[in-house]
């Protein structure tokens, strides 16, 4: 297509498409499988993956780290507890593993040699990739513990979308070495005041491991310190520090509040805007700002239908009568003008941000049965009494046209005398207007719901543009999260 002769149009349906089903996502997830596993046959690997069930997919892939009894070995498992995922913990494997490998590791240990990095990485990839980890997820516990293993994990393939590091000063540590205990016949560690077994039997046969630990900790503590450093940057993009000295309940409630959470997308989203709200709320300074800070597309709708019409376009003679008599024009009308606008290039690109349009949940559904989904809906609220003085107070200049309001830009004085006010701005017809307007926005918000936000439009311009940054161009998480504060009855 000839981009220069006519506008490039892209189907809006296409973003929202990919959005909703989370396209560049599942690409990049394929693509990092491919180069990491390096299967033989690509495209049945590629089959075999997409057959998997979406949670299948996603499931938990976690790092707990820490110094010596920080209690990474206790969340650990209380995470795999929780999330009903395998718990591993690599000084484990080497009994459990039944293969070559584990025979490796095993005569290491034997001649009383360290299992080198690269060995470990290939025993904790052979048991993430057996069918419970696939399937439930993985925690692993106290692994990496030096840069060597760290970058031997990334190559092999074992990649977490959770990296959490227990904070502890040395001196709690201290305090925590005293009273750890080892079930014999399980492995499982206790702690006799931080973590007690329920089961009474378990309690009589736990042996207190704490004087060995002791002697060990100076040691083992100061490696830690020395090598976390190194083991955290090569994990950064997933990195999350917990504050280790406190409870357990309050560490595991931190926790938990990380975990659910998905990491950033990195895909390449662009936002669509919807604003709606009171007459006087201020939507268009506020798209206005918004759209030129941030490079968004700015649809007023009402400033569309009159370039249609001046254009002189099929459409815009349609509509011309209308707009000539200040009657509402058609909303099929003003849909092929907005498609027309919302389906050029430069909207796909960088984003929109429409007001004036939609005004009811008639034309918000038709909005988005044509394909133009919003994926930020802001509701400006603004309280009647204060619109009311907004819209009162105005007044302009016969003379030259510039508009002027009483209360924040008052007419020099040696023109005010001349100062009129249009029939609009009179408090009986403003009342009337928004009574009609109060039941609209109410459909408009119950047909949105959660997808929509509500600002107090009546603060200062820049609170209210700070409000909607946070909304807008910030959102909280990789889809738009947003407080739902619809308000049921608008007080009027």
């Amino acid at each position: 297509m000839d981009a220069s002769r006519k506008p490039l149009a892209m189907p809006q349906s296409y973003a929202a498409y990919a959005e909703k089903h989370e396209l560049y996502e599942l690409l990049q997830t394929l693509m990092e499988e491919l180069c990491i596993r390096k299967p033989e046959d690509p495209l049945q690997y590629l089959v075999d993956k997409l057959e998997l069930p979406a949670d299948i997919v996603n499931v938990p892939k976690i790092i707990v780290n820490g110094p010596p009894v920080s209690g990474k070995y206790s969340l650990a498992s209380l995470l795999s507890e929780r999330l009903s995922t395998v718990h591993i913990v690599p000084q484990t494997l080497v009994e459990a593993d039944d293969t070559n490998l584990g025979d490796e590791a095993r005569q290491l240990l034997k001649e009383k040699k360290k299992i080198p990095a690269d060995l470990w990485a290939k025993l904790i990839l052979a048991r993430t990739i057996r069918s419970d980890c696939q399937q439930r997820g993985w925690v692993i516990s106290g692994y990496p513990r030096t840069k060597a293993e760290a970058f031997e994990l990334q190559v092999i393939g074992v990649h977490p979308k959770h990296y959490l590091v227990l904070q502890v000063p040395n001196s709690t540590l201290q305090e925590r070495c005293v009273g750890k205990h080892v079930d014999p016949r399980t492995g499982e560690r206790y702690h006799k005041l931080y973590r007690v077994p329920s089961d009474p039997s378990v309690v009589a046969r736990l042996v207190d491991v704490s004087t060995q630990t002791l002697e060990e900790f100076p040691r083992r503590v100061e490696e830690y310190r020395q090598n976390s450093p190194s083991v955290d940057e090569a994990f950064q993009p997933f990195l999350h520090v917990v504050n280790g000295d406190q409870p357990f309940q309050d560490i595991s409630s931190e926790v938990f509040k990380i975990v659910p959470k998905r990491l950033r997308s990195d895909a390449p989203r662009t936002p669509r805007v919807v604003l709606f709200g009171e007459m006087g709320a201020g939507k268009s300074t506020q798209a206005a700002q918004i759209a030129e800070r941030y490079g968004l597309v700015n649809l007023p709708s009402e400033i569309l239908l009159q370039q249609a019409v001046v254009s002189g376009s099929a459409v815009g003679r349609a509509m011309k009568p209308f707009l000539d008599r200040n009657a509402a024009v058609p909303d099929e009308l003003v849909m092929k003008v907005l498609k027309q606008r919302m389906t050029q290039l430069d909207c796909q690109a960088h984003g929109w941000i429409l007001h004036g349009f939609p005004k009811t949940a008639a034309q918000a559904e038709t909005l988005e049965a044509a394909g133009f989904m919003p994926d930020r809906v802001v509701y400006m609220h603004v309280p009647k009494m204060v619109t009311i003085r907004r819209l009162a107070d105005r007044c302009y200049d016969p003379v030259t046209g510039e508009r002027y309001h009483m209360g924040n830009n008052r007419p020099p004085k040696e023109i005010r005398e001349r100062m009129k006010k249009h029939p609009h701005d009179d408090e009986d017809h403003i009342e009337m207007c928004l009574a009609k307007q109060a039941a609209q926005i109410a459909d408009l918000a119950d047909f949105y719901g959660e997808r929509a936000c509500v600002i107090d439009a009546s603060l200062t311009k820049d609170k209210v543009l700070g409000a909607l940054e946070g909304r807008i161009i910030f959102p909280r998480h990789t889809e738009l999260e947003v407080e739902v504060a619809i308000l049921e009855d608008l007080n009027y």
